[in-house]
């Protein structure tokens, strides 16, 4: 497992090591809400699974509220402008997970969801985002369609970053620049040319790209929707 270890209480300030004691402690006085929406994903992967999943349980609290949030919409509602800020300054559509219509759009369409409703709604507590989307859809808390489609498209991208990754064994979600290597991709992702996959991943992300821009959308981003 590649681990970022920035996403530790208080940061690269932090100590590496915590007592499960001082983690309960940061996160009831200190966690933010970011945090909360870090935490959906959380799982224990080495040393005393079990212990790692008492932390989990006794942490849950914090990331799902018992009743609907709908205070974490304002935090949540900064967060996806930040994402729209850095996609607009950055580019980045050489990425497929940062960029415009990437795996992280589709996760925070999802996750949204979670935190705000995830206290009461048991089912939406599951850390795999794919185990989520069917429940939404049930729930009618997205379109069964809009939820066909985001599968689709999640499963899409995650496979292409695991070719992009195993390629050199690197942490990386950047589509190869040179032609050669672009061929590559394609081939290893079943495709018959560089030109079918490149129009396969641009259907997924502008339709990821538009379900990322409805949600929890201020009024003057539902504007500049309409006028683009």
């Amino acid at each position: 497992y590649r681990v970022d270890m920035r996403l530790r209480p208080w940061g690269s300030a932090g100590a590496l090591a915590s007592s499960f004691e001082s983690l309960v402690a940061y996160y009831r006085h200190q966690g933010r809400e970011w945090e909360r929406y870090a935490l959906i994903k959380i799982r224990a992967v080495a040393g005393d699974v079990r212990a790692g999943q008492r932390l989990i349980e006794t942490l849950k609290p914090f990331g799902f509220r018992r009743y609907l949030d709908y205070g974490a919409l304002a935090s949540l509602r900064e967060m996806k402008q930040l994402i729209e800020r850095e996609v607009r300054q950055q580019g980045r559509y050489e990425d497929i997970k940062l960029g415009a219509g990437g795996i992280r759009e589709i996760e925070f369409i999802v996750q949204v969801q979670q935190l705000v409703r995830g206290g009461q709604e048991l089912a939406l507590q599951a850390a795999h985002l794919l185990a989520v989307l069917p429940v939404l859809a049930e729930q009618g808390l997205i379109n069964s369609a809009v939820a066909k489609e985001l599968t689709t498209a999640y499963v899409s991208l995650r496979r292409m970053e695991h070719r992009l990754q195993a390629w050199r064994d690197q942490q990386t979600q950047l589509l190869p620049r040179a032609e050669e290597e672009r061929a590559r991709l394609a081939f290893t992702l079943g495709f018959t040319s560089v030109v079918e996959c490149e129009a396969a991943l641009s259907f997924y992300r502008e339709q990821v790209r538009y379900q990322f821009q409805q949600v929890i959308a201020a009024p003057e981003d539902e504007r500049n929707v309409e006028d683009s």
